[in-house]
């Protein structure tokens, strides 16, 4: 009986290995407050590789604007498939430079949610922003984003020298939308 228990639990971790061995690589965007996966960037782009079927691996770069330079690497884990919107939890190493100032270094510990938003209301972000730029003159066009667009919603604790020299521990707020490829 015991062997028997033993011999299925064994298939199963085996069954899990061979879908490790046969995980994908794959392309992210983020665009937002995207502190997850590097110090606080409003564009990220990722590559990714799949564990399994509800975690991953990722390296990052990213940038604040146009002012600095932003990378990391790191872990995700969803509790559900992360085909499906799902609470997560990540932690990655990151760090950002800035133009003539030290380097930033982070280790971010994350807790959030993924859900698929309604594909009208994420146009009217792109949409508002190019009308203040323009100052209404220029009507832009509807954007056609992919269906596994989700929005991110979290926290972050932060083990971060951000906004001293010394590393401290802040709590950031996490509000992107992710675009997987």
């Amino acid at each position: 009986m015991i062997l028997t228990c033993f011999a299925i639990n064994y298939a199963q971790e085996s069954s899990d290995l061979s879908e490790v061995n046969n995980s994908k690589w794959r392309k992210g965007v983020c665009l937002g407050l995207c502190t997850e996966k590097t110090s606080a960037s409003t564009f990220e782009f990722s590559i990714l590789r799949d564990i399994n079927n509800q975690s991953d691996i990722y390296v990052s770069f990213g940038s604040f604007f146009i002012f600095t330079v932003n990378y990391g690497a790191g872990y995700r884990y969803y509790y559900n498939s992360k085909l499906k919107p799902s609470f997560f939890l990540s932690c990655s190493f990151n760090a950002a430079s800035y133009p003539e100032t030290p380097t930033v270094t982070a280790l971010n510990f994350t807790f959030a949610r993924s859900f698929n938003p309604p594909l009208d209301f994420i146009n009217i972000i792109p949409a508002l922003f190019m009308a203040i730029l323009s100052r209404g003159t220029v009507i832009p066009p509807k954007l056609n984003f992919p269906e596994n667009t989700k929005l991110n919603l979290g926290l972050v604790l932060s083990y971060s020298n951000f906004f001293k020299n010394e590393h401290e521990l802040i709590l950031l707020p996490l509000i992107n939308l992710e675009i997987d490829f």
